[in-house]
């Protein structure tokens, strides 16, 4: 459910506030100085020169033309003017390829100088592919043609060295994901293909696993839904947590933010066996870190954690921690 906030004024609406206010004001004080001077100029005539009587009617009159001058200083037509000058100004921008969805936000759009955007989807094609990767101490980087990248993943993760590396990788990424393939209608009728749908990031992670031909979806279907339990992504955390309960271990599959992830981490997988993180080896898992990030890439790390159970029917932890 969205959290219904109440929406402020725009730039405008509080720029033009203020002379709104001060027109108003002005009319009041021209009506209330009317009303005394008329006032005052038919006292003066009915007792000191004595010209008619005193007509209360003459009052009643002079009190409406107050109110007339005040309802009509009130600025009634500013909200409409104010409005189609926005409609106007989308207009004007749909026209230079600039969607606004608001018109309160065309002010605001129309005085921009600088546009920051993410990585993804403002500028390019919304896709996301994996192009560099560091497993069992190797730095793995793809060309970007889909023959060389395959070999390239397929020689990461292949290997006797490497296989229980493999396998661990390839079951976080599948488990740990909220993307999935789904039947996508074609453009011709009766005509479907499977298609990733969901997050971007993990649409890339999924992809890369088909490249080191692991299938993310048949690993995924191995695992009852009832001894699985997830944790979602949360900006706070910047880590999504999966837990798998399996013969006797209770499993963590951890993914996010590489800073995140490896403040948590105790040790790092070599390919066929763990290593201690030692100050020198997080130095160099850091400098791997900064070196993708200088390159504009979002980095991604991947950890995994085990517990002894007692039985298969141990409760999942109410927290991610």
């Amino acid at each position: 459910m969205e959290i219904r906030q109440k929406k402020g004024d725009t730039p405008l609406q509080e720029q033009l506030t203020e002379p709104a206010d001060n027109i108003g004001y002005l009319g009041m004080g021209a009506a209330a100085l009317m009303f005394v001077v008329l006032s005052i100029k038919e006292l003066y005539e009915v007792y000191v020169l004595e010209d008619h009587p005193l007509v209360y009617k003459k009052f009643l009159d002079t009190i409406t033309t107050a109110i007339t001058i005040v309802v009509v200083a009130v600025p009634e037509g500013l909200p409409l003017s104010v409005t189609i000058a926005l409609a106007y100004s989308m207009k004007q921008m749909f026209k230079e390829n600039n969607l606004v969805r608001h018109l309160a936000a065309c002010e605001t759009m129309g005085g921009a100088t600088t546009i920051c955007t993410d990585k993804t989807g403002t500028l390019t094609q919304n896709l996301m592919t994996v192009v560099q990767g560091y497993f069992a101490n190797r730095l793995m980087s793809l060309p970007g043609s889909p023959a060389e990248d395959n070999r390239e993943v397929a020689k990461a993760l292949s290997g006797s060295a490497t296989q229980e590396l493999s396998n661990l990788l390839a079951e976080s990424i599948s488990i740990n994901s909220s993307a999935s393939k789904k039947r996508i209608p074609g453009d011709k009728p009766g005509v479907h293909h499977l298609e990733y749908v969901g997050n971007k990031t993990e649409q890339a992670m999924l992809k890369f696993l088909e490249k080191g031909g692991h299938d993310p979806m048949a690993i995924r279907s191995r695992f009852d839904p009832q001894e699985v339990h997830v944790f979602p992504f949360t900006s706070a955390k910047k880590t999504m947590t999966t837990c798998l309960r399996l013969n006797g271990v209770m499993r963590y599959h951890v993914k996010g933010g590489a800073e995140m992830v490896l403040s948590r981490c105790v040790a790092v997988h070599c390919g066929s066996h763990s290593e201690p993180i030692t100050d020198e080896r997080k130095h160099e898992l850091i400098a791997n870190i900064n070196q993708m990030a200088r390159g504009r890439l979002r980095t991604i790390a991947v950890a995994y954690a085990e517990s002894r159970i007692s039985s298969q029917g141990t409760p999942f932890p109410t927290t991610d921690d």
